[in-house]
């Protein structure tokens, strides 16, 4: 019948007619149904929400690089771009992406840290150091502006508080300055932070330092942050600090800090960390807990 108040159809039942018998398999197909339905359609909302993410730490994202800058003679900065200008990656403080590629036919993937700021919108710029049988950083410089890199990330547990320590050491060796530089940047462009940061970076040469003139010029004019050099193969017209790291040099540098509230971030090759870590705990005394290795 029809319900003449609301214009449908009744809810009492029409006389004399019989509903039709309806099995209990096919109620219960009907529900499974619908519920497998309901919950393929939630799982492809929450993926298409993630897919909004520029990059994704279990996906391959590729990205194109837009801008190749050399800054020494094996050094490189690479600016990539993410998929929408108003996108960030807003990486914490000390977390990296991964770049990843088919070389000779294995999977290489490799750690970057981005030295742009972290919430810069539209792209990241990363540093590569090319190294002679270094397999990724062949292959990436051998890329040109318009190709694409696959990306993931972001990665890492490095956590960092404001203002949680007074002081930063941090030693960095060849390439390992990257992450250093994201501190550096991040710390003194965040007016409420005043964690004050000493930098030793050590190479083989002079020509090697990468954005010498960057650090220099932060040195001089942040009263926060100085930074100091070291080189294992310097020039005749070299007068700076030479050598490897040592406990002497580390007293030398980080002395006015030492007897403050002090944390140190180690980065370089496997060598330089294992050595800096042991004079930094051994003949420095700084707690283990107080060491970040990158």
């Amino acid at each position: 019948g029809i319900n003449a108040e609301y214009g449908g159809p009744s809810l009492e039942p029409t006389i004399g007619v019989m509903p039709p018998k309806v099995h209990f398999s096919t109620v219960v197909g009907t529900v499974i149904f619908v519920g497998v339905g309901v919950m393929v359609l939630t799982a492809y909302y929450f993926l298409l929400k993630k897919d909004k993410r520029p990059i994704s730490p279990k996906k391959l994202r590729p990205l194109r690089i837009t801008e190749m800058h050399q800054l020494t003679h094996n050094t490189y900065r690479l600016r990539i771009s993410l998929p929408s200008p108003d996108d960030s990656l807003n990486l914490e403080l000390g977390r990296h992406v991964q770049i990843n590629a088919i070389i000779k036919g294995s999977m290489i993937s490799r750690p970057y840290t981005p030295v742009s700021l972290p919430n810069q919108k539209g792209y990241f710029d990363i540093v590569v150091k090319i190294y002679n049988e270094g397999k990724m950083t062949n292959y990436l410089s051998k890329l040109k502006v318009g190709d694409t890199v696959l990306i993931s990330g972001p990665l890492g547990s490095f956590q960092y508080a404001p203002n949680k320590f007074k002081n930063i050491g941090m030693l960095a060796g060849g390439s390992g300055i990257t992450p250093m530089l994201q501190m550096i940047r991040t710390i003194l462009d965040d007016v409420n932070d005043h964690t004050n940061m000493v930098l030793l970076y050590s190479n083989s040469t002079e020509d090697d330092i990468i954005c010498k003139d960057y650090l220099d010029d932060l040195s001089k004019h942040k009263e926060r942050f100085e930074a100091h050099y070291t080189l294992t193969k310097p020039e005749e017209h070299w007068t700076g600090r030479s050598g490897r790291i040592n406990a002497e040099m580390l007293r030398e540098v980080f002395g006015s800090i030492l007897n403050e509230a002090v944390y140190f971030a180690v980065c370089g090759p496997p060598g330089f960390n294992n050595t800096a870590i042991e004079l930094l705990t051994k003949n420095l005394n700084v707690p283990k807990q107080n060491i970040w290795r990158f």
